[in-house]
């Protein structure tokens, strides 16, 4: 059975787009908000007496299932910079019509931005949530065509671009009348969204497609960044813009967009159809795809209740459930998705903030191997290296201590679905191969150091040795005359024969430049040797 079986059948979804994004070069969390906080966005009508709108504002609100869990994972929620998108600004794109498809025929799709949120967890890393809702949505096989061109972040053209016309929009989508928009709000556009969002900005008279991920790299731009560089991954290699990159907040490189997906059904489906459902809803496909049998897909399963499924993918997140007679049916189509959408999803930005972090953390030690073909016994090129490699240990650190942690405490369901979330995007492996990557490059720089240092103080032994030596022969060469000229002195000639005295005068010195010898001998090394320091 196939998922045209429920369509005829009461049918509700909800869905929010997780898209990682990097911080730019090193600012801290707090100046990013207060950076956020600052952008506005020009008025789109010509009166003087209209002023522009601030694009983001601080979202106080949390979870109450927030206090259940560790006190450690409520401090870092808490603490974490967490801005809400401007309903003036929300309310300007919530209509969205994603394109899917080909290029030549695409089929559009109406979709409904219902908030935009920018969550900072994890040091110079974050998640940009998008909640969206698909009004009028007929059934699961058309709400499987909208999640699966929504899930597409990178535009091609005509292929999977979305389009904002405005509230005023029909089905035609390219009759959107001109506004007497202002140059100013159409410059603050940018390039990109603006054709996306009027009739006529860009050549011809319909309105462009945008990628998704653009969108959400203009909504993330800072105050004085140029709109033109949103599109910075669209049709582009990373290889390219590698030194660009890091100046502007960027959504992570991927074709596809993470999904937390909430599904209601008026009635229970059978085991065929709930795999199914489950196996393309989690994954964000389309009808036409082939469903395992067995599933043999290695996605986790949770089964809380009889009524509930929820599956975890690297795609993404779903939950599927109906009313039950036995229970609270308000609960099942009310506070249950308000639940999923909350908590658990908070529990889900947290893991994809970690692990965002620590590929952030990878890819700076990619970097750094390449400045390791450097000279390592050169002291000026391997004390910066020293330096850079302890910096990035204690960036590794400190996120080890604000993040990871394998319990975030609460109801059993919560430390289930955390844990399984973990797993099945790899974590903790993840972190133990970085910690492995640098417990090797800490050896190789410190046991090049350590050589370098044992190398200098074999110099310094050598130096010395042969400074010693050098003091040994001239003691040897001028004790003879010193003692000599002493005993010349101590023996006068009246008094003795000459035999007598140039016999104590030859002895007696010859005596004493035994007796040195050997003590020098006793206490200095051979010319030459190197046996003061092992090697």
């Amino acid at each position: 059975m196939g998922v045209e079986a429920i369509d005829r059948w009461h049918f509700d979804a909800r869905t929010s787009l997780l898209l990682p994004f990097s911080l730019p070069d090193d600012s801290t969390p707090a100046q990013w908000q207060e950076a956020m906080r600052n952008r506005t966005l020009p008025p789109r009508r010509a009166a003087p007496e209209e002023l522009g709108c601030l694009m983001w504002m601080i979202q106080k609100d949390r979870p109450k299932e927030l206090s259940e869990l560790h006190q450690a994972f409520q401090i870092a929620i808490w603490n974490a910079p967490w801005l809400s998108l401007q309903e003036s600004v929300r309310a300007r794109f919530s209509e969205m019509w994603v394109s899917s498809g080909n290029r030549k025929k695409p089929v559009w799709r109406k979709a409904r931005i219902e908030g935009a949120h920018a969550i900072l967890l994890a040091p110079g890393a974050g998640v940009a949530v998008i909640e969206v809702s698909y009004p009028n949505c007929e059934g699961p096989s058309e709400f499987l065509q909208r999640l699966y061109g929504l899930r597409h972040i990178e535009g091609d053209d005509r292929v999977h671009g979305v389009v904002f016309p405005g509230p005023n929009a029909d089905e035609a989508l390219g009759r959107v009348e001109h506004d007497s928009t202002r140059p100013e709000y159409l410059r603050a556009l940018g390039p990109h969204l603006a054709p996306a969002s009027y009739e006529g900005v860009a050549k011809g008279e319909s309105l462009a497609p945008v990628s998704l991920s653009t969108f959400v790299n203009w909504l993330l731009l800072l105050p004085g960044e140029n709109p033109e560089r949103a599109d910075i991954h669209e049709h582009r290699s990373l290889i390219e813009h590698r030194e660009s990159l890091p100046n502007q907040a960027k959504v992570a490189v991927s074709r596809y967009g993470k999904h937390h997906t909430v599904l209601i059904l008026d009635e229970a489906p059978d085991d065929v159809t709930l795999a199914r459902l489950s196996f393309l809803a989690r994954r964000g496909y389309k009808e036409d795809y082939a469903t395992p049998f067995p599933d043999t897909s290695g996605d986790e399963h949770l089964i809380p209740r009889s009524n509930r499924r929820i599956a975890i993918s690297r795609e993404g997140s779903c939950s599927i459930s109906w009313p039950s007679a036995r229970l609270n049916k308000d609960f099942e189509t009310k506070q249950w998705p308000a639940k999923f959408m909350g908590i658990y999803q908070l529990l889900a930005v947290y893991v994809l903030s970690e692990k965002q972090g620590l590929i952030g953390r990878a890819a700076d030690l990619a970097r750094f191997s390449d400045e390791l073909l450097v000279p390592m016994d050169d002291e000026t090129t391997r004390r910066p290296l020293m330096r850079k490699l302890d910096r990035l240990v204690l960036k590794t650190v400190r996120q080890i201590l604000l993040l990871a942690g394998d319990d975030c405490g609460g109801l059993s369901e919560y430390c289930s679905f955390y844990s399984t979330f973990r797993r099945v995007h790899y974590v903790d492996e993840l972190l133990r191969e970085l910690r492995r990557e640098l417990t090797e490059l800490h050896n190789v720089l410190h046991s090049a150091h350590q050589n370098e240092r044992e190398r200098i103080a074999r110099q310094e032994a050598n130096t010395l040795n042969k400074l010693q030596t050098l003091t040994w022969l001239l003691t040897l060469f001028l004790a003879p005359f010193a003692v000599f000229q002493g005993l010349a002195a101590l023996f006068p000639a009246e008094g003795m024969t000459p035999a007598i005295r140039i016999t104590i005068l030859i002895l007696a010195p010859l005596l004493i430049f035994m007796l040195v010898w050997f003590l020098l001998r006793r206490r200095s090394p051979p010319f030459g040797s190197h046996n003061t320091l092992p090697r």
